[in-house]
């Protein structure tokens, strides 16, 4: 059905007959107006090929979501990160994590480096792993030092 063009409004014998008239002609019908036989035939029409419309319209398919943190993505980062993490007395950030990841060598499956909001949303759900607000020395671009809270993983 959807290779067929459907086609009512402004054409064949409604020549002249648009959406807007037939929603004016079914409000006065609906305000109690009379109409004329013609104008009410083509309303009826046009209703039925609303109504066609409707019922072939695609129907979406109900698929079964899959859980992100059960892909081979999230897994390999389980596999990578989970022997690299301290204790709760040592905490790590996700940044850490995957910088320690680069440095032996352990990719993503894609060849770059994990991504950060990955790392921490695998980590933050695995029920291995605790986390705590640690406070962390950064420089920002212009070269000034300042701290900031970051989250911290580590084995439970």
């Amino acid at each position: 059905m959807a290779d067929i063009k459907r086609k009512f409004y402004n054409t064949g014998e409604a020549k002249g007959f648009t959406k807007r008239i037939f929603f004016e002609a079914v409000l006065a019908l609906s305000n109690g107006e009379d109409i004329d036989a013609e104008t009410l035939e083509l309303v009826t029409a046009a209703a039925e090929y609303e109504i066609d419309g409707i019922d072939n319209r695609p129907k979406k398919a109900a698929t079964d979501k899959k859980d992100a943190l059960q892909s081979p993505y999230a897994q390999e980062i389980v596999n990578v990160m989970l022997p690299m993490l301290g204790t709760e007395a040592t905490p790590k950030t996700a940044n850490d994590l995957i910088a320690a990841a680069a440095a032996a060598g352990k990719k993503a499956p894609s060849g770059k480096d994990f991504s950060v909001p990955w790392v921490a949303r695998v980590l933050q759900n695995h029920p291995n792993v605790g986390s705590k607000v640690i406070v962390v020395d950064t420089t920002d671009a212009k070269g000034l030092h300042k701290q900031k809270e970051v989250t911290g993983y580590f084995r439970v």
